[in-house]
């Protein structure tokens, strides 16, 4: 029963691991422009960074490798509004800068960090949601 016990034990030690690969909640408006964060605090070299969305399939919001920027794997809804906050990953920085915001954006979207030293991952989940700015005071009376 000692053996029970210390599978339970590592089991929810290992639960509550995963669970650490905390999800971060961020909220945008439209036409913002909007920041995830996601860094590799190991700061080692990085040799390919993956910004996915669930729901796009094979294809990416940002895909960097081999030291440049991968068009031929972003998805279409994210071309000319995606980049990376820091393209030296200072400090190992690899946060994504989503510009022009809109409604569609809003989803779940997961960084993926690979080093080149060891193949080592690291993965943050981000939900982002975006709202419709508040109308302007002048046209919030309309109809009186």
């Amino acid at each position: 029963s000692s053996l029970t016990g210390s599978l339970l034990l590592l089991s929810v030690v290992f639960w509550q691991f995963v669970s650490a690969a905390e999800e971060i909640n961020i909220k945008a408006t439209t036409g913002a422009e909007v920041t995830m964060p996601c860094s590799d605090p190991d700061d080692n070299p990085i040799e390919v960074v993956e910004w996915s969305k669930s729901g796009l399939g094979a294809k990416f919001v940002l895909l960097f490798k081999d030291g440049m920027i991968d068009l031929s794997k972003q998805h279409p809804d994210f071309k000319d509004r995606v980049e990376l906050l820091d393209y030296k990953m200072k400090g190992g920085d690899v946060s994504l800068v989503l510009k022009k915001v809109q409604i569609n954006d809003t989803g779940e979207y997961e960084c993926r960090v690979i080093q080149k030293a060891d193949g080592e991952e690291l993965r943050m989940k981000i939900y982002l949601d975006v709202v419709a700015p508040p109308p302007p005071p002048d046209q919030m009376m309309i109809g009186d």
